[in-house]
């Protein structure tokens, strides 16, 4: 699906891309805000490393709070995966 959006025709290309990679960055950042979106897919959407999208979710003032608990499943779930590879 694609969203159009008017832009004056003065602006030169640099301007256009940035207001183009700002207004993706935006949504990416909405959906995600309201659980629509993933970490993992934050990141495909933007063409970005997983890694990429906890600073861009910093910069427009969002931070992940996990519980002990997510962070302990997390942590299994990691440990159960690396036993799965090793065990190939």
């Amino acid at each position: 699906m694609t969203l159009s959006v008017p832009i004056p025709d003065n602006l030169d290309q640099a301007t256009v891309d940035d207001l183009g990679r700002a207004a993706r960055e935006a949504v990416a950042v909405k959906l995600y805000r309201e659980g629509r979106l993933s970490h993992g897919k934050f990141a495909a959407y933007l063409g970005i490393g997983r890694g990429q999208v906890d600073e861009i979710l910093a910069r427009h003032g969002f931070v992940d709070e996990f519980t002990s608990e997510e962070i302990a499943e997390q942590v299994r779930r990691s440990h159960e995966t690396r036993l799965a590879e090793t065990a190939r």
